[in-house]
Order: structure tokens, then C-alpha cells, then sequence
């Protein structure tokens, strides 16, 4: 059986001797040193934390060991100019506005056999070739490609030929395979066969058990092995972000979770809103929410942050998804009120209403 650890699905990976911090929210008769958002109790290695007074302003990221302070956010440095094929009000609302204006509210780009430095400056359907010119995509099936961003939005390039994401049976040879990932094999996974020096798509293995499982070790978390190649995948055994400092495994590719996520990113990838999209942003997400169904493009971006923070967020106090895991439980309230508007909507199989109450009900209403 050959054995794979898949470092990239989630954070560093923790030792059966080793314990994990707890994190709790702060009891009504604790009290804390103003502007103490995070007190760290060493004697039980736990964070008891508490939000700040002023939500709209400030904000706590707790640091290991130490107490913090509530404090306000570092300003954020990510542009929020648009790319050829993205909305826009104004032509000062887009990168290349030298080179496009803003026509019907979308950013123009440098037209097919017009000037670029390199893709980014095409309009959607091109890209920029060696002589710094805009040349058509390649679509599915020509070989003559050298990377994805020459092929349409919806395939990628395999020894030189375009085929489509998602697209490669079990088995298959691929001419790469990076971190044992590969977005053209249906799974998205692939493994190495050392012996021929040789890259194939993996199946998609999970678990012998029901997610979240809780563990002590990455063997644990072990997926069932593949029958062709007697490939296994471990995700790994992560400290969580709850009171009891407790461990689980993190997602692999043949769980519900993961294949939910997958469903969603090949609807994208068969959808005519790629096409919309300049060829180096079609997984982005400015891209998607400005060209997909609102609904659609929410219920990509949640599924997708589920399986990345999938440890992170079981069994989180109150206080944690308020705090720490804010981000993501405001992404699902969106991906939920998106639902509630759009009776065509569906939530992974499940009609979907707007929930109240603790916001991991979302998450569980998903997933079970």
C-alpha cells in the first residue's frame, strides 16, 4: 500500500503525545484588564476569549501564548480594481483602464491581435502569446498549449493539449501532478508511480466513517485504499478551535463535503458565465460573484471555504465563530440569504431558509 499525506487540505499536522489548546468564551464573573479580548490560562493551556465592545471597529486574533487586546484591523492592501470582463461604474474602476474603458459596466481588455505584456491584459476568450499579442483561446482537444491560461476558461493544458477540468477517468495518465492534485482528473487528485515516473488520477477516497472524526493520530484519519493503484490518503489529525482542545481530520476527496465542493466548482467550470471571465481570473472569486447567478457563485465560495477550514470550525464555542471564524459564518448567513431570495436555489439537495440562532446550525443543516 503506498501511503500519501495531504499537507496542502489543511494546517500542520499534531503527534499522538501532543495536546491542543482549548478555547472558550469568557464566563459572566471573569474579569478582564480593559481591552483584553484573549486571556491565555496557561495551567490548563486554554484561551478564554471575549468580544470586543466596539465590533464595528476592532477586532481580536488571539496569539499563542500570550493575552491579547482588542485592536483595530491593519488596513487592507488588495485592490479592489476590476480585470478585463469584471463590473465596473466607471472606467477608473479598472486595472487596464489605458488600454479599455468601462463599456455596459464591464472593464474592457486588449482585443484579440492587440497589445498585452501578458494575459492579464486580454479581453475574456484570449490570451497573450509570445509576441505580446492577444490571440484567441485554444479550445478543448488542440494540442499547442502550454499552460491552462492558453486554453478556454473551462480546461486546463496536459501535455500540450487543452482538456476540459474535472475531465480525466480513474487511472488516466496525466502529464503532471503537483502536491497529488490535478484539476483535469475527475477527482482533482492524482498520485506518482515512482517505479514507471508516471502521474495517473486517483479516485476519490474518503473515510471508513461520517465526518467530523474526532482523532489522535494522522493514521486515523486514513481513507480507504485505492483497488488499482493501493494508494491511501491520510488529510491529517489538526488541533481544532474548541473548549475541550479537541483533534479531528481534516477532509478528503472522497467525502461529502469535498464532493459537494467539486459538484459546485464543475457546474462553474461548465458554465457560459467562465467565458466572461480574463483568462487568468477564472477561479477568481471578483470573477465569479460578478458574472455567475449570486446564488451559485455563494454556494461555490462556501463549500469551498468548508472544506479548507473544515477543522477550524467543528464544535466552535459561540464566541469563536463571532471571533475567529467570523469570516466564514458571515459567508454562510450570505450564502443562506442568497436561498431565502432565490426560490430556485437549492442547498446542497435541501430547501433552504434563513436560519436563527447559533450559526452552526448552518453548517450541520448543510452537511447532515
Amino acid at each position: 500500500m503506498i501511503f500519501l499525506f495531504l499537507s496542502f487540505l489543511s494546517t500542520i499536522p499534531v503527534l499522538a503525545f501532543e495536546t491542543c489548546s482549548a478555547y472558550s468564551c469568557k464566563h459572566q464573573s471573569q474579569k478582564f484588564v480593559e481591552d483584553t479580548c484573549s486571556f491565555y490560562e496557561a495551567e490548563s493551556d486554554r484561551y478564554w476569549l471575549h468580544s470586543c465592545q466596539n465590533d464595528l471597529s476592532y477586532y481580536c486574533s488571539p496569539v499563542i501564548g500570550k493575552n491579547t487586546t482588542c485592536s483595530l484591523p491593519q488596513a487592507k492592501t488588495k485592490s479592489s480594481l476590476k480585470w478585463p470582463g469584471e463590473s465596473c461604474r466607471t472606467t477608473d474602476d479598472c486595472k487596464y483602464n489605458y488600454i479599455g474603458e468601462c463599456v455596459e459596466n464591464v472593464c474592457q481588455g486588449s482585443p484579440v491581435f492587440g497589445f498585452c505584456s501578458d494575459s492579464h491584459f486580454c479581453e475574456p476568450g484570449a490570451f497573450c502569446n509570445n509576441q505580446k499579442i492577444c490571440v484567441k483561446q485554444f479550445p478543448d482537444g488542440v494540442q499547442d498549449c502550454e499552460n491552462d491560461y492558453e486554453c478556454e476558461n473551462g480546461s486546463g493544458c496536459d501535455g500540450g493539449i487543452c482538456r476540459k477540468y474535472l475531465s480525466i477517468k480513474i487511472n488516466q495518465e496525466v502529464s503532471q501532478c503537483l502536491s497529488n492534485s490535478n484539476l483535469l482528473c475527475e477527482s482533482s487528485y492524482c498520485f506518482t508511480n515512482s517505479t514507471e515516473n508516471k502521474h495517473y488520477c486517483l479516485s476519490s477516497l474518503g473515510k471508513n466513517k461520517k465526518n467530523p472524526v474526532e482523532c489522535s493520530t494522522d493514521e486515523e484519519c486514513m481513507s480507504k485504499v485505492d483497488t488499482i493503484s493501493g494508494v491511501s490518503l491520510s488529510p491529517g489529525c489538526h488541533c481544532g478551535i474548541n473548549p475541550k482542545g479537541k483533534k479531528f481530520c481534516g477532509i478528503l476527496p472522497g467525502d461529502d463535503e469535498y464532493l459537494y465542493y467539486l459538484g459546485q466548482l464543475a457546474t462553474w467550470y461548465r458554465s457560459d458565465e467562465i467565458k466572461k471571465c480574463n483568462t487568468m481570473r477564472r477561479h477568481h472569486q471578483t470573477c465569479i460573484l460578478d458574472n455567475w447567478r449570486e446564488n451559485d457563485a455563494y454556494k461555490l465560495m462556501f463549500l469551498r471555504e468548508t472544506v479548507v477550514k473544515y477543522v477550524d470550525i467543528q464544535e466552535n464555542d459561540y464566541c469563536i465563530e463571532t471571533m475567529i471564524n467570523s469570516e466564514y459564518f458571515e459567508l454562510a448567513h450570505r450564502y443562506m440569504h442568497t436561498i431565502n431570495k432565490d426560490p430556485h436555489g437549492s442547498l446542497v439537495g435541501q430547501s433552504g431558509s434563513m436560519l436563527i440562532g447559533s450559526l452552526s446550525l448552518i453548517v450541520s443543516m448543510v452537511f447532515n
